[in-house]
């Protein structure tokens, strides 16, 4: 079978068809061409498919190419992956399993590079991830000057009271404390021990000078911190 004719005439099919999407027909997405392979996010590379369609040409393109982990492991997500806003085609058994087994295979190697290989480094880590020092603010974001729809503002709400109400925390009805030289969480009905303040420890950022604390203030202060990037940037001038 010529796995690229199959592919090529579903494409050109459902291209043919002018597809919308609406309330009551539901199509996914499709990068003709995928990112993986250098394919573009524009019109002209996407097309409307039916679910099952959808996993047919993941199928076909793990076909095309078998030595792909990047789309091989699109397949395994699309034998796998469901969420409320996708009715993901249900796979047969033996997609399943030939899809377990490259999933099996990309992972088992991975590993063993990470075990075997004293000089083995994460491909993403450090200066390796093409996102490694780019400080994106402003312009350069992406987001900038744009704003969620109110629908979608409804929708992240929902979705993090859905998932808060089933996801009870462990920090519930607890407190944080610090003794100056650590943070911890306390039950919030048991008097604090001795040494200890109630809140996180605080720390002013050298760049912006602002007072900071907890889990983000690594995140957006320190060796992060917009003044810092900014400064960086006058220097280079």
């Amino acid at each position: 079978m010529n796995y690229q004719t199959v592919y090529n005439s579903i494409i050109h099919n459902a291209k043919n068809m002018s597809r919308f999407k609406s309330d009551t027909t539901y199509y996914e997405r499709h990068h003709i061409v995928p990112r993986c392979l250098m394919g573009s996010d524009e019109e002209s590379n996407l097309v409307l498919l039916t679910a099952k369609e959808h996993f047919i040409c993941h199928k076909l393109l793990t076909k095309i190419h078998p030595k792909n982990n990047s789309l091989r492991h699109a397949y395994w997500m699309m034998c796998t992956m469901t969420s409320s806003n996708q009715s993901r085609y249900k796979v047969p058994s033996s997609s399943y399993e030939r899809a377990k087994n490259a999933i099996r295979e990309i992972k088992s190697k991975d590993w063993k590079d990470r075990t075997k290989n004293p000089n083995y480094t994460n491909p993403k880590l450090g200066e390796k991830n093409g996102m490694y020092g780019v400080h994106r603010f402003g312009v350069d974001n992406p987001f900038f000057g744009k704003s969620h729809t109110d629908d979608t503002k409804v929708k992240i709400r929902n979705t993090k009271k859905e998932y808060y109400k089933h996801n009870i925390s462990k920090t519930k009805d607890t407190i944080w404390i610090n003794n100056g030289l650590t943070d911890k969480r306390h039950p919030a009905s048991v008097n604090i021990p001795e040494g200890y303040n109630e809140g996180r420890m605080k720390f002013t950022c050298p760049h912006c000078s602002i007072l900071v604390g907890g889990a983000n203030a690594k995140r957006y202060h320190f060796d992060n911190c917009k003044s810092k990037a900014k400064s960086d940037d006058l220097s280079r001038i």
